[in-house]
Order: C-alpha cells, then structure tokens, then sequence
C-alpha cells in the first residue's frame, strides 16, 4: 500500500508550521490555556489503543493501527472523535469540532486500498488530505476489534440472551519478535516487509527517542519474521518469546452463542432489533423454519460475515450483510439468516470503546461520538 512512507513526506510538506497556541507543559500531558480539557501525546494514546486492541489479532489482509501521523512525534490531543466510516460529512464535523479534534479513532479504516495519488480527485484522498492538512491523525482498529476478547463480537452476541459465547474460529498460538533502539526511518521501512511476511508491527516510542519494535505472528510465520528482522537491525538484540495465551483467551473471528433458554424466531428478531435499535431489518427463514422455531445456536459475525459464517452449523446466522446466492445456500441447509446492514452491527461497540478509553486516559481528554456517522442504507 502508498500508506505510512506517503502520509509522512505529504505531513512533512503541509504541517511545518507549529500551533501557535499557547501551551504550559505538564510531562507528558500538556494543558492549551484556551482549552477546558488536557492534552495528551498521541503516541501514549496509541499505545493504549494498541493495548484495547493489539494489531497482532487483525487479519493479516485489513490495515490496522495509526493510519495518519502528523509530523511531530510530539502531537498533542485533546479531543478525539470516534465513527464507524470517515465520510465526508463525519470529516466535516471532526473540523468544526471545540476543542480542536486530534484524532479520529474510525472503526472502518479510510486508508484500505492502496492509493496512488493524493489529490482532490476521489472522496478518500480528500479526506486524508484534510487530516493531513489539518494536523489530525487517523487510528482504526477494525478486526481487531473484531477478534479480541470484550469486542465487537462479543458485544453483538451480548444482547442476544444469556449462553455461551465461544469463537468461531480461536485465535492460534502467537510469537513476539522484539527490538530496541529501532529509528523512526527504519519502522517505516519495515513496517509494509513484515505485514507482507503475516505479522504485525508496533512501535513504542523510548525516552531516547528511538523506538521499541514488537511483531506478533503465527508460528508458522516466525521464521521468516526473524530473518527479516535480523537483515535489518544487524546491531540491535533481538528477542523471541511466545505470547501468554491469556493475552489471546477468548479471542478470535466470529462467536457462536448456545442460548440458556431458547427462544422463538420471532422473538428472537424483536430481541435483535430492540438490541440494535432498528425498526426493521432482513430476515431469511431456514428450509421449514416457521416462526415458532426454536432457536438453541446463533453464529455472529459483525460486518460482512458470508466467509466466516459459511460452514457453521447454528441455527441463525446474524451479520450485517450477506449476497443473495449465500443467503439462498444457508437456507436450504436449515439456517435462518438476519441481515441488519453492515455498520449497523458494529457501530453499537463505538460507546463501549469511548468508555473504556475514556478510563485508560482519564476524564481530562474529551471523547465524542459522530453524530454524522450513519449506515447509508435506509428503508424506504
């Protein structure tokens, strides 16, 4: 992907001009004396998102992680926006926002396609050159939130009744490879070689102002990760250790919920709706499914879920969406299908993430949801 190696050299071009609000230093918290609310240093941020939400759970084909940086290692925030979709209209918002927005957290990551220009051309590019433009970085966590244990997921299958709620498809065993007194430079140079070898690169940023580098991969990807490493960083120590498996407990792609007390189809949909707060969405009865139909099993997967779903045995599939030939194979095998739009099964989780991140950084750093960020399917 064009990615990080772009953004940087287009940030350092637009952003050479420091803010010149007036600001009193408090360590690594800074306070803007027009402002109500701290500032904190985007990198701390990060980490605490990397925490919520480690890279290493994504899947290797999403792009994950901070996905615009402006040119100070030292950006301060003291205002982050969340959204489902960085549109236009939700960019707009961010702009006009008090204080001054400094990051947008966007589930759905605006950078995803590779790009090949930077200009007003397209919605996308107008959109990353107003961030940049703007000094306004840009995180997305997509399926990792997806993955990780208290996720999207979890969430989703959490207002569907009282069970047990297992992935669908666990997290496999992991390894970290890690390295210090990386340069900023060479994590950017590495950072597209070790997506393409299966891993996931994150940095932390050192008191000296070097970076501490972490790759999580599979077992089967290890090997190549090392050598990788080593070609590169031929003076640094670099270490392999295997991730605790309570780091990854209860993670991975997609959930399948076993009810306590099974319910009817038919109020099993009220119960998705009221969840959701949809007055309608879709639904596909299974072969000789009628209403009555108790439901034991439900697999979810927010989103897209066809590629996730497809070979479960449950008795509902609920996702976002799904294509008219993969609904028709689900029902001729007995499995009733709920289809509620493909944002509206995740942008529920955008509360529970401002709540928890709202903890890890204190009440001093204002949070705000979208109120732009929508589905763009209605009924009509």
């Amino acid at each position: 992907m064009l990615g990080a190696t772009l953004l940087r050299n287009c940030s350092q071009l637009l952003l050479r001009v420091a803010s010149s609000r007036p600001v009193v230093q408090f360590g690594s918290l800074t306070r803007a004396r027009d402002y109500h609310h701290c500032s904190m240093e985007l990198q701390l941020i990060v980490t605490r998102l990397h925490e919520m939400f480690p890279p290493s759970l994504a899947g290797n084909w999403d792009n994950v992680g901070l996905l615009v940086e402006p040119s100070s290692q030292e950006q301060p925030v003291s205002h982050i926006m969340m959204t489902n979709d960085l549109t236009e209209d939700v960019m707009d918002e961010v702009q006009a926002a008090s204080p001054q927005v400094g990051l947008i957290v966007a589930y759905h990551p605006p950078i995803f396609k590779p790009l090949k220009s930077l200009t007003r051309r397209t919605a996308k590019e107008r959109i990353i050159l107003k961030a940049v433009e703007s000094r306004i970085a840009i995180y997305s966590p997509h399926t990792a939130a997806d993955s990780v244990y208290g996720g999207v997921n979890d969430w989703l299958a959490a207002g569907l009744g009282e069970g047990e709620c297992t992935p669908l498809q666990p997290t496999p065993p992991s390894y970290e490879v890690r390295a210090e007194h990386v340069s900023s430079e060479m994590c950017e140079v590495m950072s597209d070689e070790v997506a393409l070898c299966g891993g996931k690169l994150v940095k932390k940023l050192r008191d000296d102002s070097s970076y501490e580098v972490l790759v999580r991969c599979r077992l089967d990807r290890l090997s190549q990760v090392y050598t990788l490493l080593c070609g590169k960083l031929t003076s640094q120590n670099i270490s392999i250790s295997q991730v605790a498996k309570e780091n990854t407990k209860g993670s991975g792609v997609g959930r399948k919920l076993l009810l306590n007390t099974p319910v009817s189809l038919s109020e099993f949909v009220v119960r998705v709706k009221n969840y959701l707060g949809l007055p309608s969405i879709r639904l596909a009865r299974g072969r000789n499914c009628e209403d009555s139909f108790m439901v034991k099993s439900v697999a979810v997967c927010a989103g897209s879920g066809a590629s996730v779903l497809c070979g479960v045995s449950a008795d509902v599939y609920l996702t976002g969406e799904m294509s008219h030939h993969e609904v028709l194979d689900a029902t001729s095998r007995g499995m009733s299908v709920i289809l509620c739009e493909h944002s509206n099964t995740e942008r529920g989780y955008l509360a529970k993430i401002k709540d928890n991140l709202q903890q890890a950084l204190g009440s001093d750093i204002k949070i705000s949801l979208s109120l732009k960020d929508h589905d763009p399917l209605i009924t009509v």
